[in-house]
């Protein structure tokens, strides 16, 4: 993973063609427009870049680091022709860094409307819709079942592809909002909620389930699907035999 420094972020920054109509605009699924916030980096604005990415995409950070930018906006890079695609998931890494390392970007916010808004779940979407909805001047709380905040994020991509750290800003970031993010309260009852006072909820549980092969024999004990590995691992559970397959794994990867 390619970790660049301010002055090759700025040599690279500074292939990009600035196209007039960007398709590396229409290539990108969160609709961030990478010209954009290219050009800020190459006059030096990483303040205004970093707040360009917020403003697109709340979770700018973690998507810096997993996004498959070949297969999407890099896809569509007209330097290609050239010589190569710019490497835009780099470029918003090292800027999403320096926002890190320098200070929270501001977001405009509009004023409060008196609304409540109860968000189940505190994966992407929990705090995607929560950071959106506070934007927008709705008083929101996240109830999480677990004791970290940040769902999948967190629970099953390893900390060699996403550091917790970055996750641990996102999650920063909206709190800043002026969400409150409740740990260790699984919600039973959406009833009650309503009951509490809350205007409306917004349920994002995670749905997520592991791909199954479909093979005879998967079922038994002992035979262990993905997600089912990474979450006792990412939280530390001692269990040895997991342990040590993911040691195995991370030798596999190189890290």
């Amino acid at each position: 993973m390619i970790k660049y420094t301010h002055d090759t972020a700025l040599t690279e920054a500074s292939r990009c063609l600035m196209c007039e109509d960007a398709p590396c605009h229409g290539g990108c699924p969160s609709s961030v427009n990478p010209k954009l916030f290219i050009r800020k980096i190459r006059f030096a604005d990483l303040a205004g870049a970093a707040k360009m990415l917020r403003n697109a995409n709340i979770l700018a950070g973690s998507t810096a680091y997993i996004c498959p930018c070949l297969s999407t906006c890099g896809s569509k890079c007209t330097a290609h022709e050239l010589d190569r695609p710019i490497n835009i998931s780099a470029l918003q890494r090292f800027v999403m860094d320096w926002e890190r390392e320098n200070g929270l970007a501001e977001i405009n916010k509009a004023p409060a409307n008196g609304r409540r808004i109860a968000v189940i779940g505190s994966g992407p979407a929990g705090l995607a819709c929560s950071a959106w909805l506070a934007q927008s001047g709705y008083q929101v709380e996240i109830f999480e079942r677990h004791d970290v905040a940040g769902g999948q994020l967190r629970l099953s991509i390893p900390e060699f592809r996403l550091p917790a750290k970055v996750i641990d800003h996102e999650v920063a970031f909206v709190k800043k909002l002026g969400v409150q993010i409740q740990l260790n309260s699984e919600i039973k009852d959406i009833k009650k909620l309503k009951h509490d006072g809350f205007d409306a909820v917004y349920l994002s549980p995670g749905l997520m389930g592991s791909r199954r092969l479909g093979i005879a024999g998967e079922e038994k004990k002992g035979v262990y699907q993905a997600l089912d590995f990474f979450d006792p691992f990412e939280k530390g559970r001692k269990n040895q035999s997991w342990q040590k397959g993911s040691c195995r794994r991370r030798r596999r990867h190189g890290d």
